[in-house]
């Protein structure tokens, strides 16, 4: 396939589900609820964690990192594209990898750290989408689909973070909004969130099927 072109469609059926990607969603799902029961169950850094916040959390890993992962390395997808997705995987990986250390380390993690980053992120999302040639807007809309999707977790995530640091403060070691009176905005929040961006992600998977499942 040529990387100097949009998606090339294939001739689809329901049975093109074979990319590595679905199973890896499917045990980082997994990973997250595993994740939940242990941080609900034991004395661990972050405290307790809901399930909307759970599964928030198996969201924006999705999102920032396993989507972009996927897409930089669709050989299916415009060179340019695939530069783009790179350079937004590139900033979540650098900032988990601060992130972890900052959390478990010095225990000196800030909301404001995240919503900084966020900015940032879109800023770099913003420009790189108005460096895209534009042919590839319109050839290749799905692929913009999943960057609507992922533009608006952004923003989505800053807003929970703004909130959630109305509530408690990690210097404290609470980093989660757990499943109580005290975070039930922050909880209700989530949930709209999750069924405001699930249902289009999904439609973005099953109609890349295919593309997704090139050898």
């Amino acid at each position: 396939m040529s990387t100097t072109t949009a998606f090339q469609p294939l001739k689809t059926k329901w049975t093109d589900i074979t990319s590595p990607l679905y199973l890896v969603i499917g045990i980082l799902l997994a990973m997250s609820l595993a994740f939940m029961l242990m941080q609900n169950s034991t004395r661990v850094v972050g405290g307790h964690i809901s399930l909307p916040k759970a599964l928030w959390l198996d969201w924006t890993l999705t999102t920032f990192y396993v989507l972009p992962f996927f897409l930089w390395r669709n050989r299916a997808l415009a060179a340019a594209i695939r530069s783009l997705f790179g350079w937004l995987l590139l900033s979540f990986v650098l900032r988990g990898i601060a992130e972890l250390v900052v959390i478990y380390a010095t225990h000196d993690w800030r909301c404001l750290y995240g919503i900084g980053h966020n900015a940032l992120t879109l800023a770099l999302a913003a420009f790189l989408f108005f460096q895209l040639p534009r042919h590839l807007l319109t050839a290749d809309r799905r692929t913009m689909v999943f960057l609507l999707i992922y533009v608006t977790t952004l923003v989505f995530e800053s807003v929970n973070a703004w909130q959630f640091s109305l509530l408690a403060n990690p210097a404290n070691g609470v980093y989660f909004a757990a499943d109580t009176p005290h975070f039930a905005f922050v909880n209700r929040l989530t949930w709209m969130e999750l069924t405001c961006l699930w249902p289009l992600f999904c439609w973005f998977l099953w109609k890349t099927r295919a593309d997704f499942s090139h050898p």
